[in-house]
């Protein structure tokens, strides 16, 4: 469920007219400064990138846009969705109570089972299927709402790819300073300079994290697996409009697949008939787009979503 508690913390940076230097937690970022304006926000970073060289950027955001992102999610679980498909189903199963003294049970495996005084086995098959429809739109409409989906081990989790398409049009005031940087058709080089950055973003405790839209993530300089994810699929969103991309999703981790020219050497995933190149946002050190911290095995599920473009 999206709520409110980041953007008090982030209202009260972006409000104070001081500068902000965080020491990094992670000796490749060697530089963080967010300088609030009367209706700014100034970001600075510097970096030690893949190949060992010395990188920066500056860029000023309105901040409005810093204030519209600062929100977090409170993700109470596959439980709580459940709790809300049930009284769904049992708001619907009282409205037939009186009638056919229909009850609806719900086993250790979720598997829903249908009791009433039922005329013929296809009213039973109906009120069966409605119920299932009912489920599944109650289910569709929490993970609408609430901006998450089904892992690859059926938990709920940040759906990082409706996040990047969302939230990108926050990160086009980065574009001309990065094109400054990098050429913007040479896409590798222009995704490898956006990965480091967000790669040398520090990773908080695991305790204590929670996901961060991509701008907050930013803002507060800090940021685990989906919220680095977000952050750099939305920063390339903004960056190239129509590139095709996709979010992989495995067991605490979550890549980016850009639809680039692929190397030899590149960790790949070929799906919707294109090729995607592997990006991982996360990785603990910087490591080029292609390069991965860990694979997956022969056994392991993931689960993949495309990017919306615009």
């Amino acid at each position: 469920m999206i709520k409110r508690s980041t953007r008090s913390v982030i209202a009260l940076v972006a409000a104070l007219g001081a500068c902000f230097w965080y020491a990094p937690a992670q000796a490749e970022q060697s530089h963080f400064l967010l300088t609030p304006g009367d209706d700014t926000v100034t970001y600075a970073y510097a970096w030690k990138d893949q190949f060992g060289n010395a990188q920066d950027l500056s860029f000023v955001m309105p901040k409005e846009n810093v204030l519209k992102s600062a929100l977090d999610f409170d993700q109470s679980g596959i439980d709580h969705m459940k709790r809300r498909v049930e009284k769904a189903v049992e708001r619907y199963a009282k409205g037939y109570r009186n009638r056919m003294n229909l009850q609806v049970q719900f086993d250790e495996k979720d598997k829903m089972h249908v009791y009433g005084n039922f005329k013929t086995q296809g009213e039973r098959e109906r009120m069966t299927a409605a119920l299932e429809n009912l489920r599944r739109r109650t289910i569709y409409e929490y993970m609408e709402e609430n901006m998450v989906t089904f892992g690859p081990y059926q938990e709920l989790v940040p759906d990082v790819a409706r996040v990047a398409a969302e939230y990108a049009k926050y990160f086009v005031p980065v574009i001309p300073a990065a094109t400054q940087k990098v050429a913007k058709a040479n896409q590798r080089g222009m995704a490898n300079f956006l990965l480091g950055l967000i790669q040398t973003i520090p990773m908080p405790d695991k305790r204590t994290a929670h996901f961060t839209l991509p701008l907050s993530t930013m803002t507060l300089n800090k940021g685990r697996h989906a919220s680095k994810a977000a952050a750099y699929a939305a920063l390339m969103r903004a960056m190239y409009p129509e590139l095709r991309m996709i979010t992989l999703n495995m067991r605490d981790k979550v890549y980016i697949g850009l639809d680039i020219p692929a190397r030899e050497s590149d960790y790949t995933l070929q799906v919707y008939d294109h090729t995607f190149v592997i990006a991982d946002p996360a990785a603990p050190r910087p490591i080029e787009v292609g390069e991965v911290t860990v694979k997956a095995g022969d056994n392991d599920q993931y689960t993949y979503f495309e990017v919306p473009r615009p």
